[in-house]
């Protein structure tokens, strides 16, 4: 888009596509959310893509945050025992989506990005302690 368009992927995607959202659905519709701006983006000329992404991740953010549905199902257990802490929960809350950390990359026919997600264990949320896991 030109300095003067705002870019809107999501003129088609609701966050609830499903009258009784469950946790499985509002993650799959997260999900498809993610897709769907990677394909949106492809058809935006390269030196926009990264202001896209930028944009498009805070809709994402602004539509499906805060929640206690979306989570990633990470097993953390290796990474808790090297760094002398207990088990962790296999499941961690997304609590944020960080599109100014987030990079977009340019192939000639697809524009696959990195997202930045801040997540929280969701075992240890309950004894008040965060998390952080880098990867």
């Amino acid at each position: 888009p030109s300095p003067n368009t705002t870019f809107s992927p999501f003129h088609t995607i609701s966050p609830f596509k499903f009258n009784n959202p469950t946790h499985f659905h509002e993650l799959v519709n997260f999900t498809e959310a993610l897709t769907s701006l990677s394909d949106s983006l492809r058809h935006v000329p390269g030196f926009d893509r990264a202001q896209g992404l930028q944009e498009g991740l805070h809709k994402i953010s602004y539509t499906f945050l805060p929640s206690n549905y979306l989570y990633l199902p990470l097993n953390v257990t290796f990474l808790n025992q090297t760094q002398g802490e207990g088990n962790g929960s296999k499941l961690h809350s997304i609590v944020g989506v960080h599109g100014s950390e987030s990079v977009v990359f340019s192939t000639k026919e697809r524009c696959p990005y990195l997202c930045v997600l801040e997540i929280v264990d969701s075992g240890a949320a309950s004894n008040g302690g965060n998390q952080h896991i880098e990867g």
